[in-house]
Parts: structure tokens; C-alpha cells; sequence
């Protein structure tokens, strides 16, 4: 029995043995081929064992496939995840700013309160020494006027 060449240099023929029977190769001037039948009577070009093999490696590449494709999911969670939280920390470490800022302004703002009540007490000091000194010297004129009014009393009698 002789194969049909794919390429061909044979005249096909159009009636071929069942599977139980063996298929010599074709020789083309280009390569050697060899056709034979499968389980279910479908032409088959390459040899049976590795046409395992590469039904096997199709299987292979294709759980590769999804396993690629399930850690890219995974890395995109985790990049969303860590994108999140990076968010947080970056409002967290605004608010963190905002509230050192509010501190030192509020440390400032207590200095200068601190400034304004010591001038304030300058004041009401230098106030009070001038109200005393005019105390004093009413005191004074109080004491030499009732003094005077001793004498002219006195004097009178």
C-alpha cells in the first residue's frame, strides 16, 4: 500500500487501508512524511507518540496560561491593595502635617500672647507706680494741709 503524498509528487490515491494498517512514509524530493489514521479514523501527519507530546504540551501551555493569568490577578489585587493603602498613609501623613503645622502655629501664637500679657502688665505696672507716686504726694499734701490747719487752729486759740 502506498500513501498519498501531501506534495504531490505520488498520484493520491483515494481508497486507504483502516488504521490496523501500516503506512509507509511518502519521499518527496523536500522532506519524508507519514500519514496514518487515529482512533476515530482521522488522517493524522505525525506519528502518534508525539502527537501526544504536543497534545500534552498544549495542555501544558495552557495551564501556564491560566496560571500566568491567576498571578497577574493576584498582582493586580495586591498593586490595588498596596495603591489603597499608600492613599491612606498619604491622607494620614497630610493630616499629620496639618496638625504639626496647627501646633507650631499654636506655639507661636502663645509666645506672642505670652508677649502681649507682659507688655500689658509693663503698662498697668508703670500705671500703677504712677498712680502711686500721685498717692504719695496727695498723701503728702493731705498730711501738710491738715498740718497747716493744726497750726492756724492754734493759733487761733
Amino acid at each position: 500500500f502506498r500513501s498519498p503524498c501531501l506534495l504531490s509528487c505520488d498520484p493520491p490515491l483515494f481508497f486507504l487501508k483502516p488504521p490496523s494498517a501500516s503506512l509507509r512514509p511518502c519521499k518527496c524530493s523536500t522532506m519524508e512524511q507519514t500519514v496514518t489514521f487515529d482512533e476515530f479514523y482521522s488522517i493524522r501527519i505525525l506519528d502518534p507518540q508525539k502527537f501526544k507530546q504536543s497534545e500534552k504540551l498544549a495542555e501544558d501551555c495552557n495551564g501556564f496560561v491560566e496560571k500566568v493569568q491567576q498571578f497577574s490577578d493576584i498582582v493586580k489585587n495586591i498593586s490595588n491593595a498596596v495603591g489603597s493603602e499608600a492613599n491612606k498613609i498619604e491622607k494620614e501623613k497630610m493630616r499629620a502635617i496639618g496638625l504639626r503645622n496647627k501646633v507650631n502655629s499654636e506655639s507661636e501664637n502663645r509666645k506672642k500672647r505670652v508677649t502681649e500679657l507682659q507688655l500689658q502688665l509693663t503698662e498697668k505696672q508703670a500705671e500703677l507706680d504712677r498712680l502711686q507716686a500721685q498717692m504719695d504726694s496727695l498723701v503728702k499734701v493731705e498730711s501738710e494741709q491738715a498740718l497747716m490747719l493744726d497750726k492756724l487752729k492754734n493759733s487761733e486759740l
